[in-house]
């Protein structure tokens, strides 16, 4: 018969203690606070160099300035919610940068309205430009054709095959000029939204945090 001896004692494993939050021993908050506030510090001086000089109601300064600022709003994200990690005790500076982040979210929502309406302008610009110089460019061969210096040397032929090359690189650069508008506009707009949904969602959960 087994001795009841040979069981382990139930309080060899020592009296129970009650269960205590560990301490933060690597100080992460602070450690992500100091990296969301490097972050955010780094792009509000980007945006300030980008600008300046400001010039807002120049399309190619909208353009090209909303275009440095796409590509550099992850910064802003990422700054943001490390931000909001390091403060997570402090409810009230959590609400500010939570609001902060939904008005920049709506904020950059309303500049896709503004870089899709500028690409189209620039569009615009791009093929009348074109076809501007398309037009000139007919306007002086037809004008060789009488002209009694080019008339040895130019034929008929010579003169419409030039002509049939100045449309069919004109439609070529207006083709192109169409494209690259469309692909500048939806990697912009697209930059903008991405952030302004991750700002708007990094608010809110701000917000419900307590």
């Amino acid at each position: 018969m087994t001795s009841m001896s040979n069981f382990p004692d139930p309080n060899f494993l020592g009296p129970s203690f009650p269960k205590q939050k560990l301490p933060d021993t690597y100080g992460a908050k602070p450690l992500f606070l100091i990296i969301g506030v490097t972050c955010l510090a780094s792009f509000v001086l980007d945006a300030l160099a980008l600008g300046l000089p400001p010039s807002p109601y120049s399309i190619e300064w909208r353009t090209t300035f909303l275009e440095k600022i796409g590509d550099r709003s992850i910064l802003l994200l990422l700054g943001a919610a490390l931000t909001m990690y390091g403060i997570m005790g402090n409810r009230k500076l959590v609400v500010k940068l939570a609001a902060a982040c939904v008005i920049a979210g709506i904020f950059f929502h309303a500049s896709c309205l503004v870089i899709i309406k500028d690409s189209l302008s620039l569009k615009e610009q791009a093929l009348s430009n074109i076809s501007n110089q398309a037009t000139q460019l007919q306007t002086q061969l037809q004008e060789s054709r009488t002209s009694t210096e080019n008339a040895p040397t130019l034929t008929a032929q010579e003169i419409a095959q030039a002509s049939q090359q100045i449309d069919n690189q004109a439609k070529s650069l207006q083709q192109r000029a169409q494209v690259d508008a469309t692909k500048l506009s939806i990697v912009n707009a697209g930059n903008f939204v991405i952030t302004g949904l991750g700002l708007i969602f990094l608010g809110r959960f701000g917000f419900t945090r307590r």
